[in-house]
């Protein structure tokens, strides 16, 4: 909930894209610090002001001794003690001690805090010690203490700044808890990208700015706004294709200065607790993600109702106003799953009650709810009213569960219920009471989810609108002040929410959200990007926001559909609702007093696409879900930056991946124009016409109001779902099988009943798929399933997209023998019997009828009536008509046509090149490459091809020969074979042709003709 009228955030405009190489302006470092803020300070000026200003510290010194045990180095440097430790192979811990003395080694974020790596030294000398883990090497310099950590190839991940390395705050002894700041200050190469940290506003690299991590009630914060609701203090780096994580677990307040202050220094730290960090190797994004999230935990999989699209806003009541809505929802045909309910449904703001004269009976609300498709999620705050006779009051006072302040007395702060007095979640026994609220509380109303907001913990009259510093909190049997507590009391509050939802319907997965949260609070519940504003810079931020947090191991997220305050325009709320429904939390919520924020709010052509947007969610029910279960399992989010499937790919901004194979360019400026887009590598094909594009050629972009412009890549099998108005809807068509055939390529489908706990004890589906497409021959594998999770009845449907002329004959066969074979069309719609087949002129496909799905394998063969023209006995370009060969070229001026060849006037030295138009034929069939062209003055040739063996896997390579520059044109030949070193091989997609030695603004070059042939004489 919004704090109205506290936080005066400037809003700045955002800065667009930012291409490799480049970095985030420094100017939006300073913290937002509002006129009531009375927060201490010191620290803050301390970690975020420029190094000479800070205060006065004590750096690590020489090496005096040191010794390996088991995974762990442990060095000594005068009175400080270091400790290098191989968590696993891939992951290095080290924690640093300044007085000698470890407090205890306990983590709120991490699983397990033990070494389950090995570690042996390698060389020692009177410099350095080295050690290894076999994926990681570590040195330790001794004169002064350094550590130098990289991969074993020598690619660095975290190297200490000679001058500085660790640091702590000079002045007493260090004893657990102590507010004593510490820090570690490294370099870094040029060049270097960083992601992650969480939820942080901005763009989606945030280089070159001061992060801090301090859980923030931020209502309306602006693109500059640091920080807000969550802290999670790890990042990804990234330099070269190459990635790493680096994970500070410190829930202090903390900064991250990356590179604001020194442009070739990282320095991170926090006002107290331990210098306590993991170094996670890749190299690979997706290895450094899920090996972060098997440190700190992962999503477990949700009730598969919240895939759906839900409802909010702040409030709806009475129960009239919650009838209408549902109604409305079904009467308009527009899928919805989930209706929320914001804090007006309670009595007074008691958490734990409804208000009986606007919910009599709620239990029968949620009952005839339930009965339409609906599922209900309420929300509860921390904030407990300071009441006598409430009996969440007293409960908790005889429970002595509430935080207090140094002298021992109960705190009392104010929130929605005026006087309002807070449990303390960092003790387990209030944790328990808390649990125990639940059960009452749910049978007696039905409700399905809970919604924990207000817990960064927000205090009306609090300092910064959170509670005292000082307050004193459990700890977990350690007790600290609230300054050691405040980045975990949300996330322990919806730790406790959880465990209650469990003991409320056992056996059945609970769906929690929080606001506020710690690294490794994906555990506990999903999240939203809190109080945002209904502008386009806050549509366009949420996008970076999202990714982030995905790639920080939290998936299940999205923000508030629309914007959350003063209410979207009709274009606004038309592109919002377009992209959000591919969010992994989809989401509409507004404030109190704005206009209705419904898919229906905005007119009739709003309507329509919103309707469009959300029932494309349903449709991609069964890959959503299968994503999400994938994302429980290894960490890797639903909605995934570019660089995530594409390492080399780091100044993409808006445009995401929603899992492996569907990439989603959002359209995120008012009053948009028609635009150009460059696909990443591989094959790619436009989802709503089906047209093939390559990588390397611009792609026109249609941006009128009602699209949303979506590429699928080549080869992806996509399950899918014909069209319902709520997950609790039997689909029609519960599985079809959406397949763009390119090369070899597979998918999966996961599936189990979507309510209980028994999907863990193996009732559960997995289903893998592969296709092929070789020549005129299509050929897809349904495989024998895992998991004894049995589905409702069903015969798949495969859809095949992209296939070139007519198709000549269908058959499909079962593992039992049993086969089904067609030559003609169906033309009744959609076919039925097994083996037949239809062609749908709206989507440019084709449709096929497997055998009922009874947990058999299935094989399907499709045979076209023309194979691709690139199976001919050669591949011929012949240059010598416009838009023909040439699809695309750069650095020259538009092409003419002498006589048989192309002239091309170059204009430009960077890298003239033309791409030619799309082609697919098997390498090893055309090794010889024949050539004629004329040069005047460039010297060199270079083809560089794309080729793919599977669809996820597309490479990239050149092979360049030397021309005679004298203006003749000459026949050129080459052995690819020899040539390109191996690399001729798989399924050939792409070419493009660049000129390079010695080319000259001054020149022309022709080119005739090329061909790739079968080698001579075969």
């Amino acid at each position: 909930m919004p704090l109205r009228g506290i936080y005066d955030a400037p809003q700045q405009s955002g800065t667009g894209l930012m291409m490799a190489g480049q970095h985030a302006p420094v100017t939006e470092g300073t913290p937002v610090l509002n006129r009531n803020s009375r927060i201490g300070l010191t620290g803050v000026v301390m970690l975020l002001l420029p190094v000479s200003a800070m205060a006065q510290w004590d750096h690590l010194g020489d090496v005096t001794s040191y010794a390996l045990k088991g995974p762990t180095l442990s060095v000594r440097a005068g009175d400080a003690a270091l400790r290098i430790s191989a968590v696993t192979n891939e992951i290095v811990r080290v924690r640093l001690a300044p007085d000698g003395q470890f407090g205890r080694d306990f983590s709120w974020a991490v699983l397990d805090l033990s070494a389950n790596g090995t570690l042996r030294i390698t060389d020692e000398n009177d410099d350095h010690i080295k050690a290894t883990t076999g994926a990681i090497n570590v040195t330790v310099h001794r004169r002064p203490c350094r550590l130098e950590i990289r991969e074993t190839n020598g690619h660095p991940l975290t190297i200490d700044d000679p001058a500085r390395g660790m640091a702590w705050e000079k002045g007493g002894r260090s004893k657990a808890g102590d507010a004593r700041a510490v820090r570690v200050w490294q370099t870094l190469d040029d060049g270097v990208s960083v992601f992650g940290l969480g939820e942080k506003t901005g763009q989606l690299n945030k280089f070159g700015r001061v992060w801090s991590m301090w859980n923030t009630d931020a209502f309306g914060y602006g693109p500059s706004r640091d920080p807000i609701y969550k802290s999670i203090p790890f990042f990804i780096a990234a330099r070269g294709g190459r990635y790493h994580g680096v994970f500070f677990d410190n829930p202090w307040r903390s900064s991250f200065d990356l590179a604001q202050t020194e442009r070739e220094i990282f320095a991170y730290g926090a006002e107290g607790g331990e210098l306590n960090y993991y170094v996670i190797a890749g190299p690979d994004p997706s290895e450094v993600v899920e090996r972060y999230t098997d440190l700190t935990g992962r999503t477990p999989l949700p009730p598969k109702w919240t895939m759906g699209y839900h409802q909010c806003r702040y409030s709806y009541f009475p129960e009239s106003r919650v009838r209408e809505l549902a109604k409305t929802f079904r009467d308009k045909r527009i899928p919805c799953d989930v209706i929320y309910f914001d804090i007006h449904y309670m009595d007074a703001y008691r958490c734990f009650t409804w208000n009986p004269r606007w919910f009599p009976d709620p239990k029968g609300l949620m009952e005839d709810l339930n009965e339409q498709g609906f599922r209900t999620v309420a929300i509860i705050d921390p904030g407990i009213k300071h009441e006598s006779g409430y009996d969440v009051y007293d409960e908790g006072s005889k429970a002595d569960a509430w935080v207090k302040k140094p002298n021992g007395e109960v705190y009392v702060g104010r929130v929605w219920p005026g006087k309002a007095v807070f449990p303390d979640f960092t003790k387990a026994s209030v944790r328990d009471w808390w649990a125990n609220l639940y059960p009452p509380f749910i049978s007696s109303c039905g409700i399905d989810g809970i919604w924990n907001d207000m817990n960064e913990p927000a205090d009306f009259d609090g300092p910064n609108h959170s509670v005292p510093l000082d307050l004193r909190h459990d700890n977990e049997g350690q007790e600290a002040s609230h300054r050691a507590c405040h980045n975990v009391y949300g996330m322990q509050m919806v730790r406790a929410t959880l465990e209650g939802l469990r003991r409320a319907n056992p056996g059945k997965r609970p769906f929690s959200i929080t606001r506020a949260t710690y690294a490794g609070g994906q555990r506990y519940g999903a999240t939203w990007t809190g109080d945002n504003t209904s502008t386009w810079e806050h549509l366009r931020m949420s996008l970076p926001m999202v990714l982030n947090l995905g790639v920080s191991g939290m998936p299940l997220v999205g923000p508030d559909i629309g914007g959350f305050s003063p209410g979207a325009t009709p274009e606004l709320y038309a592109r919002w609702v377009q992209v959000g429904s591919l969010f992994p939390f989809a989401r509409t919520h507004t404030a109190w007093g704005n206009p209705d924020q419904e898919p229906w709010s905005y007119g009739p052509e709003v309507e329509a696409i919103a309707r469009t947007a959300i029932e494309r969610r349903y449709l991609l029910m069964p890959y959503l879900y299968t994503l999400m279960e994938e994302a429980s399992r290894t960490g890797m989010p639903l909605m995934r930056p570019m660089w995530l499937e594409f390492p080399q790919i780091v100044w993409s901004e808006n445009v995401f991946m929603l899992g492996s194979e569907i990439q989603v360019v959002p359209i995120v400026f008012p009053e948009k124009r028609d635009f150009t887009h460059w696909l990443p590598p591989g094959v790619w094909f436009d989802m709503h016409t089906g047209q093939m594009h390559r990588e390397g050629v611009p792609v026109q972009i249609d941006a009128s109001l009602e699209n949303l412009p979506m590429f699928v890549r080549g080869g992806a099998i996509i399950p899918m779902q014909s069209l319902v108005q709520s997950l609790a809807d039997e689909a029609e068509e519960p599985l079809i099988l959406d397949v763009w055939p390119y090369g070899s390529s597979s998918g999966t489908l996961y599936e189990d009943d979507g309510e209980s706990m028994q999907y863990a004890e193996g009732n559960y589906r997995r289903t893998s798929f592969a296709c092929n497409l070789d020549g005129n021959i299509v050929t897809f594998d349904m495989h024998k399933p895992e998991g004894s999770y049995v589905p409702s009845k069903r015969t798949p449907l495969v859809r095949l997209h992209g296939l070139h002329g007519p198709v000549r004959s269908v058959s499909v066969s079962e593992e039992s023998g049993k086969s089904a074979s067609s030559d003609s069309r169906f033309d009744g719609g959609i076919p039925t019997e097994p083996g037949s087949f239809s062609y749908d002129a709206e989507a440019r496909a084709w449709y096929v009828r497997l055998f009922p799905d009874l947990g058999q394998s299935q094989s399907l063969k499709v045979e076209r009536t023309q194979p691709p023209e690139a199976l001919s006995s050669s591949v011929d370009f012949d240059f010598n008509e416009p838009a023909r060969d040439v699809i695309h070229s750069s650095n020259f001026v538009e092409p003419v046509y002498v006589g048989d060849a192309m002239r091309l006037a170059v204009h430009s030295m960077g890298d003239p090149h033309i791409v030619l138009r799309p082609v697919d034929f098997d390498a090893a069939k055309m090794p010889y490459m024949r050539m004629r062209l004329s040069t005047e003055k460039t010297r060199r040739v270079t083809l560089t091809f794309n080729t793919v063996k599977g669809s996820s896997k597309p490479q990239r390579h050149s092979v360049s020969f030397d021309v005679i520059p004298d203006g003749t044109l000459r026949e050129y030949t080459l052995d690819l074979n020899s040539a390109a070193e191996g690399r001729w091989r798989d399924r050939v997609y792409s070419l493009r042709i660049s000129f390079g030695d010695g080319v000259t603004t001054t020149e022309n070059i022709d080119v005739a003709w090329l061909s790739f042939e079968p080698m001579p004489g075969r």
